[in-house]
């Protein structure tokens, strides 16, 4: 893991002169807590200590063990965070040394929470709490197989406001409006608890120990910490909040308090428009607007950086939440109206750490925000700071921060997959969700892919052309075969391939394909690039583990289908059981092979869980004469969720039979 800059090293944004640096928080008297029944180290506080003054837990010092909470926590079974005394049973039952880790999800979030509480325990923590939308899908976590400790919350639930925003009829724009409040809103709740409190999105990788950085200098004396997404103070992602030694009371807290409060506000105003009363009035802006709704106007991270922002200055900002609603040049005339411009919303820079000091509430003890650093927490795309730290260019296989959030990644579970932080179990924490049978388990799962030639070309159009008709016409094998169907790899040096960055792991840029091209368009197309030990066939690769293997992107955009899986996969499978590649089966088919559908059958017989068709040519995947009955099994399988692929073959070999 990187570790954090000397302080010699030059600073990650500007020179500032020497930083004043704040007072420090004052710290109630309290001594670590003794361990609470079964929760061993699960801070205690109790409701009538809660109600005379809240006071922060003091945390044991950091060493190797002082945050291995694994099998030292006790399962929570569930409950509504607004009833009474269920806040309190949560910190007797999952915090650990005064911490505790918040994730958020609904039923389609589900995948990514369970390979984060993997992805946890691969580290040796498990003092997480995951917030369910409802509490029947808590309900479905508790005895599943991964035993996920969770609760729910009706805080803002059948708000009457979501009417007056559009979000009211929209089952997932309710949901994820709600679960975004949520997180700020508990964030806070659990600081008056006393803890450390912590939320993460569920594309965030713990890749090492968060801990060891946060608890060491420079940020042991920092307070509220998120991800840098711009190089100011109003460029903030929230995908990672943590409020490290927030008072009660403080400024930390009062940041996420105010975010919630702004939110809620705007949620119970009737006539949404009255936001630019004034603007209005002195002619800065008109109607139209175009308010937008959960991601727009209402959305947290928008509202967390302008009371950020308003924090700092002390002086009130709404420079991102209602500058959403305008377009064009009325945004720039809101934002000069105001003066935005004219403050400094810029980092001062100490150790390697932008940070600035948090000014409101005025009584309150002085408390820090922070941009962190990006050997602190890395982001896939689209973030400010080292670009080889950021996911895209590839060089998380070579180093990478304690957290990587792969915000901008066309495909999460891929990109997690490709680097080796993805934990296959995950898949049956959703079967169980979903009360369906358990998967397969990855060993035991049946393949089929493409054997010989390489998809070589120098123009996009012709690279489209042949490689997704294969993959097309490979679908309706793996269907025949009941295989999972998965696209070969393609070379590094494909001159299609053009967004290269010698800054970039192995020189390629991972943006995605651009699965709608029109003739005659320049764009930007990547590889998904991860390392690998097998090529395409059965042959095991005796080079080292650095060697580099290229992929299309697959499974973003229109491209997503339940029928396609990723080469990363497979490489997964045969990685981890090598006699799978050594017994391999290769099929070679005729040029241009056009097959009854016995005698597809008859030649793709095979007992062997790897299948290769072997092709002389890039049109050499065969096609299938389909009767009517296996027609309707082939559509009722592609489904509505493959619409790519069926256009490809509506459009191609199958026009006569895919409607």
């Amino acid at each position: 893991p990187l570790s954090p800059p000397p302080p010699s090293s030059p600073p990650l944004i500007s020179s500032s002169p020497p930083p004043t640096h704040p007072s420090t928080p004052s710290i109630q008297p309290v001594e670590p807590h003794d361990p609470v029944g079964a929760a061993g180290g699960g801070a205690s506080v109790s409701a009538s200590s809660k109600a005379v003054a809240p006071q922060r837990c003091v945390p044991k010092p950091w060493d190797e063990q002082s945050y291995q909470s694994l099998g030292r926590t006790t399962q929570f079974r569930g409950g509504n965070l607004e009833d009474p005394g269920v806040k309190e049973q949560v910190v007797a039952s999952r915090s650990w040394n005064c911490e505790l880790i918040i994730f958020a999800a609904n039923e389609g979030g589900v995948l990514m929470a369970a390979n984060s509480i993997y992805n946890m325990h691969r580290l040796g923590w498990d003092h997480y709490l995951l917030i369910t939308r409802t509490e029947d899908q808590c309900l479905k976590l508790l005895d599943g197989p991964l035993k996920i400790s969770c609760a729910w919350s009706t805080f803002l639930a059948d708000h009457e406001g979501y009417k007056n925003w559009g979000i009211a009829e929209c089952a997932y724009c309710a949901d994820a409006f709600r679960i975004w409040v949520s997180r700020i809103y508990y964030l806070a709740e659990f600081i008056d608890q006393g803890l450390n409190a912590m939320y993460m999105d569920n594309d965030v990788a713990m890749t090492s120990d968060f801990y060891r950085v946060v608890k060491s200098p420079p940020m042991a004396r920092h307070n509220l910490i998120l991800q840098m997404e711009a190089q100011n103070i109003h460029g903030l992602n929230i995908g990672v909040i943590y409020c490290q030694n927030c008072e009660p009371g403080g400024r930390g807290q009062w940041v996420l308090r105010e975010t919630v409060h702004r939110i809620v506000t705007l949620l119970e105003m009737k006539n949404q428009h009255l936001i630019y009363k004034e603007e209005e009035a002195a002619g800065v802006v008109h109607p139209p607007y175009h308010m937008g709704g959960a991601k727009n106007t209402l959305w947290d991270q928008h509202t967390v950086n302008d009371v950020v922002e308003t924090s700092v200055h002390a002086k009130e900002s709404r420079r991102r939440t209602y500058s959403i609603g305008l377009q064009g040049k009325q945004r720039d005339s809101y934002i000069k109206h105001h003066r935005y411009e004219a403050r400094d919303t810029s980092w001062l820079v100490e150790d390697g750490v932008g940070y600035r000091d948090l000014q409101l509430p005025n009584e309150a003890a002085g408390e820090t925000v922070v941009g962190a650093p990006t050997w602190m927490v890395g982001g896939w795309a689209g973030v400010a700071g080292d670009r080889q730290a950021q996911g895209v260019t590839g060089m998380w296989n070579v180093k990478v921060a304690p957290l990587a959030h792969f915000v901008g990644c066309p495909d999460k579970a891929g990109g997690l997959k490709a680097l080796g932080w993805w934990d296959y179990r995950s898949e049956a924490v959703v079967a169980s969700f979903l009360n369906q049978p358990p998967p397969l388990p990855m060993k035991e799962r049946r393949w089929i892919t493409l054997k010989g030639p390489s998809f070589e070309f120098s123009e996009l159009k012709d690279f489209h052309k042949h490689y997704f008709n294969a993959v097309s016409r490979l679908i309706i094998l793996g269907i025949l075969t009941d295989r999972q169907v998965v696209p070969p790899p393609v070379p590094c040096s494909s001159k299609w391939v053009t967004s290269r960055d010698d800054k970039a792991w192995g020189g390629i840029e991972q943006v995605p394909y651009r699965w709608e091209w029109h003739a005659g368009e320049r764009v930007n197309n990547g590889l998904q690039t991860g390392k690998c030990k097998y090529r395409p066939g059965p042959e095991i690769i005796a080079n080292s583990d650095d060697e580099m293997c290229c992929i299309p992107w697959v499974k973003h955009n229109a491209m997503k289908c339940h029928l396609v899986h990723t080469w990363v996969e497979l490489n997964h499978v045969m990685t981890e059981n090598p006699e799978l590649a050594q017994n391999a089966d290769v099929k070679p088919v005729s040029p241009s092979q056009k097959l009854s559908e016995s005698a597809a059958m008859e030649l793709l017989e095979s007992e062997k869980n790897v299948l290769y068709v072997q092709i002389e040519s890039e049109e050499g995947v065969p096609t299938v004469d389909l009767s009517l009955d296996v027609t309707k099994r082939v559509m009722k399988a592609i489904g509505d969720d493959c619409s790519f692929f069926r256009r490809i073959l509506r459009e191609g070999d199958y026009q006569s039979i895919i409607p």
